[in-house]
């Protein structure tokens, strides 16, 4: 599947990464009786929404880091994978500064799992389109 031409452009990728990650640090900063007065149509553990959160995050970051990083899929994919975990600590121990919210190590499990069923996502993807690719030269 081609990119547009401003997709591929790294300072792109870099902004939108960016503006995700503000985001989930904007989600997070939110007090938690805000959260609980709102009413939800459907209800949603906050551990999937952890999950999810973080697996969109470690697949942005692999996305922008992707042209030219220099480190291979195994080197981008566990140093991906290390970056979305240290902001997943950072994020649960701020959080114990937001009123009516705490740390939670099932949080921080469901961000660490997240990041890395992105990775894994973004590994098989890339495979792909790099056999894709391959079959497409050689043919």
């Amino acid at each position: 599947m081609a990119e547009a031409l401003w997709v591929r452009r790294g300072p792109v990728r870099w902004a939108i990464l960016g503006a995700y990650w503000l985001f989930l640090l904007a989600a997070t900063s939110i007090p938690g009786n805000w959260l609980v007065l709102q009413a939800r149509p459907v209800r949603v553990s906050d551990k999937v929404a952890h999950a999810a959160g973080y697996t969109l995050l470690a697949l942005l970051l692999c996305w922008a880091r992707r042209p030219g990083s220099g480190l291979g899929r195994a080197g981008l994919a566990l140093s991906t994978a290390g970056v979305a975990a240290l902001y997943a600590c950072l994020d649960e121990w701020h959080q114990q500064f937001i009123p009516m919210r705490a740390m939670d190590g099932k949080d921080l499990l469901a961000d660490v799992l997240g990041a890395a069923l992105g990775v894994t996502v973004w590994c098989v993807v890339a495979r792909e389109e790099n056999h894709a690719r391959t079959s497409v030269s050689q043919g």
